[in-house]
């Protein structure tokens, strides 16, 4: 799971999307066969060699927004920001109730471009979509903490929580929340427990930080 941000005005973004005529039976299983060639290439992080297979799965389905977020996926990994951004946002006109393309299309514009309200606002819109969606919260609060305001990241975190009680890394990114507003006995309580779900980093910050 990604993480911490980074703040950039930019120009209305261009997208390239148009409405898509109904396919035969035939052509969504060869898009489906190309997405597939692409998610076996992707999970061998492999990028290079998994976008062609989804342009190839677009190319025939011009709608196919797990397609589009997935191919975005990869571009961002080989530091293709324009193209992943455009990627990112078909996917959503794709499926504008698609909350994981969202949350990704936050999580760039945070970490990447350091569009930390515009991470916000996706964020926002991924947890609309589906309020029980525990990465989107943890993910805003991330960036509102990355603004300074660590209240705000405390509560999202806490939700997160709330809604996975095993989720690591909601409990390590609340522990920094409550560290840096001299919360240090309630950061060491959650550094502890996001260590005993198993979070190397939080183990590393609790041995620092705690003893």
């Amino acid at each position: 799971m990604k993480s911490i941000f980074l703040i950039v005005l930019f120009s209305i973004w261009q997208i390239t999307y148009c409405q898509n005529s109904p396919i035969s039976d035939v052509d969504k299983k060869k898009a489906i066969e190309y997405f597939n060639l692409g998610n076996k290439f992707k999970r061998e992080k492999d990028f290079s060699s998994a976008i062609p297979f989804y342009e190839k799965a677009i190319e025939i389905n011009n709608t196919y927004s797990y397609a589009y977020n997935n191919m975005g996926i990869c571009q961002e990994a080989l530091g293709q920001n324009n193209a992943a951004l455009k990627s990112y946002s078909n996917a959503i006109l794709s499926d504008p109730n698609y909350f994981e393309a969202y949350n990704n299309r936050g999580l760039f514009k945070g970490e990447v471009l350091n569009d930390l309200d515009g991470a916000i606002s996706d964020f926002n819109n991924s947890i609309k979509i589906n309020p029980n969606y525990a990465d989107g919260y943890m993910n805003r609060g991330i960036a509102y903490g990355a603004k300074g305001d660590y209240n705000k990241q405390i509560k999202d975190c806490s939700q997160a929580i709330v809604l996975n009680p095993q989720f690591a890394e909601a409990y390590y990114n609340r522990a920094a929340a409550k560290y840096n507003i001299n919360m240090k006995k309630e950061a060491c309580l959650d550094f502890e427990k996001s260590a005993n779900l198993g979070y190397k980093i939080a183990e590393t910050e609790f041995n620092k930080l705690c003893n």
